[in-house]
């Protein structure tokens, strides 16, 4: 069904669908028409996994799906279904896992065969047209596929059962969780366990965990800072600085324009897949923060600020809520609106400007990547007033006037591709991000941003009857039914707004996100959590979550958030399957700490002790205030008492004080009062 307007994907409306409406393939998204059609036809399903912002995805796409031939033989012997794995991550979880157990790894693109039924049977991710880089060509890949299905279906539908039986096995039955007949509950052997295994990946010269490619891990940083601060552990603390300082550093981060590429390709954090997350930056934004309230680092205050300034300028719709994604590509080429050759940049700058900045951002004749320059920090103001004796004031200006310059001629070139989705899941990690940067740094206007962004998903991404929304784009509005990681990602971030303006819906309305996050998700067999609501569609399984990834596990945010609110509310029930849930969790934990640090950073503040601050009678710009909000708390909550006068834990703490007071509590329960400026100020401090 090609048609002058298009394949079937120009009625979609995911950018990254849409980039394919106009290929030769005859695609379809994953719908019931599709896999009718595959079995009317009794034709085997091409399904191809991607996302806007992936090159590769990209690569695929041109070689491939947009040479005539190829799309000719697609459209005679397969149905195609092309799927936006962030509109659908359920399908990407099934469907990844079936190519991790077929081919022992991952990616995207993930191209995958399989029956009208579902069943997959064969599947990779990335294949050249032709036989190149020690990978079958597409081409010949889908011939024998098709020769497979003419003559040797019966060998098909063999592996088809296994991969639907390992699959199943591996989502269904209890030893997803290999739980112990006996309740297993968490103790700290699992922190301590999760600490080596981080420290024996960590590279201490350039920071961050294996070799390359190297992914920032924001929750394992997390975890070291908050593991190291209770225990007062320079080493553990000294593993996520390295690596936060490098990161801020390298040419990950855009020194421009703010914000984290995907990852880096190098070890150095110099060279990155230029494409640009909603989800790492928002998590990048919590792990600077809580790094710079540990250490007072202007690096990483600085490297806060020009990450918000880029999400609010460029990823922020006018109704409030953010975009997922800026592409790696710009006119088919990677990185090109980011780098930049030395006559570009002397051409700008002009001689006086231009000298200096090359050595502060690492600029080369000869460029450090493919003949051209990812800006690097090469070298601070001050360390460059130790080598040149000019003032590091001076120098600082300087950097900030040519930077400002090169990103005003920057933003003339064509721009990268804007996946302009809003996610329900990545605008909750915004949400609490800002929310908790904005308290720290003292930004009224970055809490009101995520004021905003809550208050649109409230209205538009939820509709009368509470039924909420995985995405949202202004030209389809709210699109597919939400999933676990929409409800436990938004949980989190209303957990934090509360805090902040405890007045406000924003505890009323976690506490009715929470119950329908408990009904529609939470397994009782299990103690866990389906990745998929009660009400989803029919899959080949329905799958669970448990696995950090780019972003945190689903079922460990679930966790995170009935802690933190069961905690805010005094909800029992609330902290009790939270509980539940660690138990469960608890023997994968202890055999893969690598991929849980999310879990097992719920686990360390709930059995260290975290609890509850809760002061009174502190002007909002005073310096104790300011100090208190500085202070590193971890997983502690931190409220005011005078605004929170309707939450249990709040109640009668501001009855006859006519002095500033601060309790801290813990399980409920709060000791003898702080009182006074100078004991809270004593408290607070670093």
């Amino acid at each position: 069904m090609n048609t002058p307007l298009g394949n079937r994907l120009s009625l979609e409306s995911s950018p990254y669908l849409k980039q394919h409406a106009n290929n030769p393939v005859d695609w379809f998204p994953w719908s019931e028409e599709a896999l009718a059609q595959a079995k009317a036809c009794d034709k085997p399903i091409f399904l191809s996994i991607g996302y806007s912002a992936c090159h590769w995805c990209h690569v695929m796409e041109r070689e491939s799906f947009e040479d005539p031939f190829i799309a000719s033989f697609l459209n005679e012997y397969f149905v195609c279904i092309k799927v936006d794995r962030e509109e659908r991550p359920d399908l990407d979880q099934i469907y990844m896992t079936a190519v991790q157990l077929l081919t022992g790894h991952g990616g995207w693109p993930m191209s995958v065969f399989l029956f009208p039924d579902q069943r997959p049977f064969w599947g990779g991710t990335y294949f050249p047209p032709e036989d190149r880089y020690g990978r079958p060509g597409f081409l010949r890949l889908i011939r024998n596929i098709n020769s497979w299905w003419q003559t040797g279906r019966e060998g098909l539908a063999m592996q088809g059962d296994r991969m639907a039986k390992a699959i199943a096995d591996l989502q269904h039955r209890p030893k997803v969780i290999e739980a112990d007949p006996k309740k297993q509950e968490p103790t700290l052997a699992l922190v301590e366990n999760a600490l080596k295994s981080l420290a024996a990946s960590f590279d201490s010269i350039h920071g961050g965990f294996g070799e390359a490619p190297k992914f920032p891990h924001p929750m394992d940083l997390r975890l070291l800072l908050q593991a190291g601060f209770r225990r007062q552990d320079k080493d553990l603390v000294t593993m996520a600085i390295l690596t936060l300082t490098r990161m801020a550093r390298g040419g990950i981060f855009d020194h421009l324009g703010g914000g984290f590429a995907r990852y880096s390709t190098d070890r150095i954090w110099l060279v990155p897949h230029f494409e640009k997350m909603l989800y790492d930056n928002a998590l990048l934004l919590c792990a600077y923060t809580e790094a710079w309230q540990q250490t007072q680092n202007p690096l990483f205050q600085e490297t806060v600020t020009k990450t918000v300034g880029w999400a609010l300028r460029e990823m922020c719709d006018e109704s409030g809520g953010f975009y997922s994604a800026q592409d790696a590509d710009t006119d088919y080429e990677e990185g090109k609106f980011y780098v930049w050759t030395l006559e570009e940049i002397q051409t700008v700058l002009g001689p006086e400007r231009a000298p200096l900045f090359e050595r502060a951002f690492g600029v080369l004749a000869q460029g450090n990547w493919e003949e051209n320059n990812i800006l690097r920090l090469a070298g601070t103001a001050a360390e460059i007033a130790n080598e040149t004796g000019i003032a590091p004031e001076k120098i600082q200006a300087l950097l900030e006037e040519s930077a400002h310059i090169l990103k005003e001629v920057r933003d003339k070139r064509s721009r990268p591709g804007l996946d302009d989705k809003v996610l329900t899941a990545w605008n909750g990690l915004m949400i609490r991000a800002l929310a908790f940067a904005g308290r720290v740094f003292d930004r009224s206007d970055w809490i009101d941003a995520a004021k905003v962004a809550a208050r649109f998903l409230l209205e538009q991404v939820r509709d009368k009857d509470g039924y909420w929304y995985r995405s949202w784009t202004r030209a389809s509005g709210p699109k597919q039914n939400a999933f676990l990681e929409d409800y436990a990602f938004l949980l989190d971030g209303l957990v934090e707004l509360a805090q902040g303006d405890p007045a406000g819906c924003w505890t009323e309305e976690a506490v009715k996100l929470a119950m329908d996050m408990v009904h529609q998700f939470f397994d009782e067999e299990t103690n866990t959590f389906f990745y998929t609501g009660k009400d989803h569609e029919s899959l080949l399984v329905r799958p669970r979550d448990k696995s950090d990834n780019a972003t945190p596990s689903a079922n460990a945010m679930a966790i995170t958030g009935l802690y933190r609110l069961g905690r805010l509310t005094s909800n029992d029930q609330f902290l009790s399957i939270a509980w539940e849930a660690l138990c469960a969790h608890t023997p994968f934990m202890a055999k893969n700490p690598s991929s849980m640090g999310q879990m097992i950073t719920v686990v360390e503040s709930w059995l260290s002790g975290d609890g509850e601050w809760i002061f009174t009678g502190l002007e909002k710009q005073s310096p104790v205030y300011r100090a208190l909000m500085s202070k590193y708390q971890g997983m502690n909550l931190l409220l005011n008492g005078e605004e929170s006068g309707g939450l249990k834990i709040s109640q009668g703490k501001t009855e006859g004080e006519t002095e500033p007071h601060l309790y801290v509590c813990q399980g409920g329960n709060c000791g003898a009062p702080l009182i006074g400026e100078a004991a809270i100020f004593q408290f607070a401090k670093p």
